[in-house]
């Protein structure tokens, strides 16, 4: 499947601590896009928004942004499930 060998790519990317922060940004992207499992979105865009001083604004309001609509997605689930 092309998306796992997209995401073998970048984990293999973020070796290189200066494309690391970005690239910690595009993996949650694909992850929020393409997973029916939210959470591993959720843990790299919270890993990039720790790491990201200093790059692009969009990028960490985009970040938050989605952070917040996917935890609120995940407390729906849990307090559905009870």
């Amino acid at each position: 499947m092309k998306i796992n060998l997209i995401l073998y790519t970048l984990d293999n990317l973020l070796q290189n601590v200066r494309t690391r922060k970005v690239l910690l940004f595009y993996l949650a992207n694909v992850y929020d896009r393409y997973y029916a499992d939210k959470s591993v979105a959720l843990n790299y865009y919270r890993k990039f928004t720790k790491e990201a001083k200093d790059v692009d604004e969009n990028l960490i309001s985009y970040s938050l942004y989605r952070i917040k609509e996917l935890t609120q997605e995940e407390d729906f689930w849990k307090k559905k499930k009870k």
